[in-house]
């Protein structure tokens, strides 16, 4: 791989291209369940109405509780779900490594719980459970020691390695001209830079490619005896690029010591580069279900406003719909007052209906992460131990 923008920005292109197909599908997740983030292969108008084809928000409550049980199981920040040990064990047990792992954990976790990561993090296990892919980019803060920054996953396009570790990431973001002259000056293209004054809110896209460097040139330190890399952000291991698309105009060249970026994936095909989601799974009873409330609705509507049939003679006569309205008709032989009829009820499969319920939130787990509120009273603790240990055996393999 080379840093020239031409090279980057067909690369990016190719990728993007061969992820039309997995773009299209998470594009009909999102609009089933969550709507606010269906503009992968749309662009969405700020405060536009996105729920339209929403009759019922099963999937869109399961998908909430996947990420919150996620997040409270995995990574809460009132308790220690993280401990640095020494792949040496003997090592480990020693009082003074043992009480330095102990502080240097401490000293993590602090860091993480005053910065950002449980917002970041929760966006992360809301991507897995829709879109099977997440991604979360570690960058220094102005504010905080560390800031993790995520991503819409349709301008996220990934790269594996010949062991199937993605190794390369290549993010396409808008920015206003504005804010391409306040981060680069006059890096700038020169149209971007003439735009400056004319129309500064324009946007442009910029690529972002991160990727391992093929020709990173190391050198031998004899006074300390160990390899070093040599010195400035261009020569490290992993490039970082940015790159004007239109222009292929490159704007920054710098790097880092290791992938800045971690992109999780829920369930994988290992013919494919992104993940499998719960929400993949549930696509069509989603549907189905969001098909019968809407006719489910329809129905109700004629229960309580019914049509009518009314006689001729009364075509110009007023007809009042009204509770205790009065329409006057011609009687037949022997025939008095009598309230128009209106049908109390009908026949809903709403059986079939909490069916298609069920299996969706069997698809996000939802018993499991709601096992403590829905328990029965009578439970013994090693019978809740039990039923959970079983329940998370069937979240083993994407947890692990």
């Amino acid at each position: 791989m080379q840093n020239s923008g031409e090279d980057i920005v067909r690369r990016f292109e190719k990728l993007d291209a061969e992820k039309g197909t997995y773009k299209a599908h998470i594009q009909e997740i999102a609009e089933y369940m969550i709507p606010v983030k269906a503009t992968v292969t749309t662009q969405g108008t700020l405060g536009a109405k996105r729920s339209s084809r929403i009759f019922d928000g099963t999937a869109t409550k399961a998908l909430r509780i996947f990420a919150n049980g996620l997040y409270g199981h995995m990574t809460s920040p009132g308790a220690p779900w993280f401990e640095l040990t020494t792949k040496d064990k003997a090592l480990a047990r020693m009082p003074q490594v043992k009480a330095w792992l102990r502080d240097t954990s401490q000293r993590m976790r602090d860091a993480m719980n005053s910065s950002n990561f449980g917002m970041a993090i929760h966006e992360v296990y809301t991507d897995l459970g829709w879109a099977g892919t997440g991604n979360i980019y570690v960058m220094e803060g102005t504010r905080r020691p560390l800031n993790f920054v995520t991503f819409n996953v349709g301008r996220i396009v990934l790269d594996e390695n010949a062991e199937g570790v993605v190794d390369a990431v290549y993010r396409l973001e808008p920015y206003t001209v504005r804010q391409i002259i306040q981060t680069w000056g006059k890096r700038a293209s020169k149209k971007i830079q003439d735009q400056a004054t004319k129309n500064p809110d324009e946007k442009h896209d910029v690529i972002h490619a991160v990727f391992p460097r093929q020709d990173v040139e190391l050198f031998y330190d004899k006074r300390s005896k160990i390899r070093r890399l040599k010195w400035g952000r261009e020569n490290m291991p992993i490039a970082s690029v940015y790159v004007e698309r239109e222009s292929k105009n490159v704007l920054e060249v710098g790097g880092y010591l290791e992938m800045p970026y971690m992109t999780p994936r829920w369930l994988r095909d290992s013919e494919e580069v992104y993940g499998r989601s719960p929400g993949m799974d549930a696509l069509a009873d989603v549907k189905m279900l969001n098909e019968m409330s809407k006719t489910d609705i329809k129905a109700m509507q004629k229960i309580a406003d019914p049509p009518l049939l009314v006689p001729d003679e009364m075509r110009l006569a007023p007809l009042r719909l009204t509770p205790g309205g009065l329409n006057y008709y011609k009687p037949g032989p022997g025939e008095g007052p009598r309230p128009l009829y209106v049908p109390d009820r009908i026949q809903v499969n709403l059986e079939y209906e909490n069916q298609r319920r069920q299996a969706i939130n069997d698809c996000f787990f939802v018993d499991l992460f709601t096992l403590l509120a829905s328990r029965d009273k009578n439970m013994t603790a090693t019978e809740v131990l039990e039923l959970a240990e079983e329940k998370l055996a069937l979240l083993g393999p994407a947890l692990g």
